[in-house]
């Protein structure tokens, strides 16, 4: 997934993030071109011809992270509401609910939730597919092993 475009003043151009779904660093570009990295380090072109050390900070279910340049934090994507966060989550409940299918089914609900809090969508309609892929995630978590017990009787 790619970030939109920020402007940082003093920077060559306007910076962009590509964050890959599942682990890996990822990628930082400057007017479009990669910048080199060093271990957490990005080194990042100036407008001036310098270059000066940025830092990625990723945060627990926020799909933009934030970039740290002299002490000074800039975000990459807009906030995600704590709600849509917190429902995002929801899925995971069903490890209590259905024991090892339901821990599956909710796993492929977090992972599903993930996509969705990426969408540009209107916070209500990121809401409402969330919401959905929660309940279709319990259905199949309760009727899958009620009907492996139905055909094992």
């Amino acid at each position: 997934m790619r970030t939109p475009e920020v402007v940082i003043e003093g920077l060559a151009g306007p910076l962009i993030v590509d964050v890959t779904a599942f682990g890996g660093p990822p990628t930082v570009c400057v007017s479009g071109e990669p910048v080199p990295r060093v271990q957490d380090t990005y080194l990042l072109p100036l407008a001036n011809g310098g270059q000066v050390a940025g830092r990625l900070r990723r945060y627990a279910l926020d799909p933009y992270p934030t970039i740290e340049i002299d002490g000074e934090k800039h975000r990459t994507g807009p906030a995600v509401p704590v709600g849509l966060r917190i429902l995002a989550l929801l899925p995971l409940a069903l490890v209590g609910l259905g024991g090892l299918v339901g821990g599956l089914f909710g796993i492929a609900g977090l992972a599903s939730n993930m996509i969705i809090l990426r969408k540009s969508w209107p916070v209500v309609t990121r809401a409402a597919a969330m919401a959905g892929v929660l309940a279709v995630a319990a259905t199949l978590a309760l009727a899958i092993p009620a009907m492996i017990a139905v055909a094992l009787d």
